[in-house]
């Protein structure tokens, strides 16, 4: 039998007593994040005349007058609960309510274009359910059931995402929407007269509307990586350029352009995120300072 002499015994009591703490300072961590972590819940907005919603939310520890309420809008993977769960780490501490609804490829196949129209611009046919009042809709429920006093909404988006929320500024007229974000849009309607949904032509928008637009808070967001082709089939949108990174570009400049020429004032600013591509998660990341820098 092999005996510990007293410096051997010496040792082995050390070394229980690092692992001893090293068990306790990984259960006290394993407590904090517990405490700490956001949980994402699940509900389902209801209207009387249009398909349901699944909607996904996270509430911060405490609800008060200064919350913000924060849309994240998906892309056609649809997987709302994924696009939420990549801002849970940027808003841990923040005083907002981030909700991420999922419009069903079955009930709202054309969100991006507020399922109102087509994406060859053609209009659906009469009686099928547009969303272009949705958020303002939601947020009126959320403001509600959580007794949020904060009269203005944010609003993010990416890829698909992204056009819902520059269509959704243009047709919604909701002067509640703070700020906005669009990242990585597969492509954009533009000011001018070119056929919607690449352009304008054949929808009524007044100067006080045009001016609401302006005037938000929005960033247009591209990452550097996001150069795959795309679109091969759509006449329109390969007129904006080869791809998501250069029809951002190209976008932007033209409302730049369009604004000086009706003489109104924009509150827009257009940023190429370094060493990102087409990538939820790492657009997230690069728009947290812009829509979360004040909460």
């Amino acid at each position: 039998m092999k005996t510990i002499g007293k410096e051997g015994s010496a040792n082995l009591i050390k070394n229980m007593k690092i692992i001893k703490l090293n068990l306790i300072s990984f259960f006290f961590l394993l407590l904090s994040l517990n405490f700490s972590a956001r949980e994402i819940h699940q509900s389902t907005f209801v209207y009387a005349d249009k398909p349901d919603i699944e909607v996904f939310y996270s509430l911060p520890e405490k609800v008060n007058d200064e919350t913000m309420v924060l849309f994240i809008i998906h892309g056609a993977s649809r997987t709302a609960e994924g696009y939420l769960e990549d801002f849970l780490p940027l808003i841990q501490e923040k005083n907002l309510i981030a909700v991420a609804p999922k419009f069903s490829k079955d009930s709202y196949p054309h969100y991006a274009f507020l399922n109102h129209f087509a994406i060859d611009g053609k209009k659906l046919p009469a009686g099928t359910p547009n969303i272009n009042k949705v958020l303002g809709d939601i947020f009126e429920i959320i403001s509600s059931k959580y007794n949020v006093r904060n009269d203005k909404y944010r609003i993010y988006g990416h890829s698909g995402g992204a056009q819902f929320v520059q269509r959704y500024l243009l047709f919604s007229s909701d002067s509640r929407i703070d700020k906005a974000v669009l990242a990585n849009a597969g492509f954009y309607t533009f000011m001018n007269q070119n056929l919607y949904p690449y352009g304008l032509r054949g929808i009524n928008l007044n100067d006080d509307e045009i001016k609401r637009v302006f005037r938000t808070k929005v960033a247009l967001y591209v990452g550097e990586n996001d150069t795959e082709s795309n679109f091969k089939d759509l006449k329109g949108a390969r007129a904006q350029g080869k791809n998501r990174l250069v029809r951002g570009e190209t976008f932007f400049l033209n409302l730049v352009s369009y604004a000086e020429e009706v003489e109104m004032p924009l509150r827009w600013q257009y940023q190429i995120i370094k060493n990102v591509g087409h990538d939820n998660a790492g657009m997230a990341s690069a728009a947290a300072y812009f829509i979360l820098e004040d909460l």
